[in-house]
């Protein structure tokens, strides 16, 4: 999992500053308010991902959901503003418990905290309608909560089940 972080790093750092050369290598569908994102770099690369909303209408973080190796694991990635307390643990807390996501690294683009996403959070996370929080200390050490929406999340995650499946023969 070690290589793991550069490339969803590299992949979530270019879906922020998307180019017109470079659509055409790219594609994006919405579901409710999740995306999911794909980029073709000799194998296909996708990801859903959904944006969460800070003071004065920026994003504050983005919580991403893909697999960075084909055969590899589903892994659920927070990516969240260089200004943070990294001792602090991400925690994806859900009304029956919490899931600790570890820092992976910082990059210019931000830092990346994740947790390979088992069938059984996967299940967890599809009964929320109403939504999950995603928490995290800033620089400060204040907590900072942040919402989020699970609305289109169960279609965008069979589109990219769909998306990622190995061509069939």
């Amino acid at each position: 999992m070690r290589g793991l972080p550069l490339r969803w790093a590299a992949l979530s750092a270019a879906w922020l500053a998307i180019g017109p050369a470079a659509a055409q290598d790219r594609s994006l569908a919405a579901f409710g308010d999740w995306l999911l994102r794909c980029e073709q770099r000799g194998s296909r690369l996708c990801e859903i991902a959904t944006p969460l909303p800070g003071p004065e209408g920026r994003t504050l973080a983005q919580v991403l959901i893909g697999r960075i190796d084909p055969r590899g694991p589903l892994l659920i990635t927070a990516h969240l503003p260089l200004s943070v307390h990294l001792p602090a643990q991400v925690r994806v807390m859900l009304p029956d418990g919490v899931v600790s996501l570890t820092y992976q690294h910082c990059l210019q683009a931000g830092c990346f905290a994740t947790a390979e996403l088992d069938e059984g959070l996967l299940r967890r996370l599809r009964a929320e309608p109403q939504g999950v929080r995603l928490a995290f200390q800033d620089g400060a050490r204040r907590e900072i909560t942040a919402p989020v929406s699970m609305s289109g999340f169960a279609r965008a995650h069979a589109a990219l089940i769909e998306q990622t499946a190995p061509p069939h023969r």
